[in-house]
């Protein structure tokens, strides 16, 4: 089942890496277009080792964090095994209206726009998160290819969030079974306010 690896995923630092900035506003844009590379819809590009495979195998995750050189930035990369197929595990990624109940720390997080350009979907959302005693607003645009089973996500620009960057990577790939999945989750969070 996926809700396992959502509860999993909840405890990374994935939405508590960035620092506020100034009060969100939808009809501001934010301050630059984008710092941190965004990632590209695809298979990932993750070399793992025997051993990671070994914890993979005995159903734990394997996660690792990097630093990218960017100042005040930091890269997460995790993958793990799941007992379920693709298509369950992407849906459950891909349901952003309920990650207030999936995710810690998220509120709320509701859907203001939604376009199709040939099989690749554009859906951006507000995400409003409460972490410790701060509380923080947000303005997210995902990529998602279906057929790729892949979403990457960004900052939507034209707006004005409470972070200063974040991009991000979801990839389901099928597993060695029939009712099995390998998940790739990557993000990087830029910390520094302008």
């Amino acid at each position: 089942r996926a809700e396992p690896l959502l509860a999993e995923l909840s405890r990374l630092p994935m939405l508590t890496l960035s620092l506020a900035i100034a009060a969100a506003a939808e009809n501001e844009p934010h301050y630059h277009n984008g710092k941190l590379t965004r990632y590209e819809i695809g298979p990932p590009s993750v070399l793992l080792s025997r051993s990671d495979e070994e914890r993979l195998s005995s159903g734990k995750p394997v996660m690792q964090a990097m630093e990218t050189g960017i100042v005040g930035a930091r890269r997460l990369l995790m993958v793990q095994d799941i007992a379920a197929p693709p298509n369950v595990v992407m849906d459950r990624i891909m349901d952003l209206a309920h990650y207030d109940k999936m995710v810690d720390g998220v509120t709320r997080n509701v859907e203001y726009n939604r376009e199709q350009e040939g099989g690749l979907q554009r859906i951006k959302t507000t995400y409003d998160i409460a972490v410790l005693h701060m509380k923080m607003r947000y303005f997210m645009e995902h990529e998602y290819d279906p057929e790729k089973r892949c979403m990457t996500f960004h900052l939507d620009y034209s707006r004005r969030s409470d972070i200063d960057d974040s991009v991000g990577y979801w990839y389901v790939e099928p597993g060695a079974g029939r009712a099995s999945s390998r998940l790739c989750y990557a993000c990087e969070c830029k910390e520094e306010a302008p």
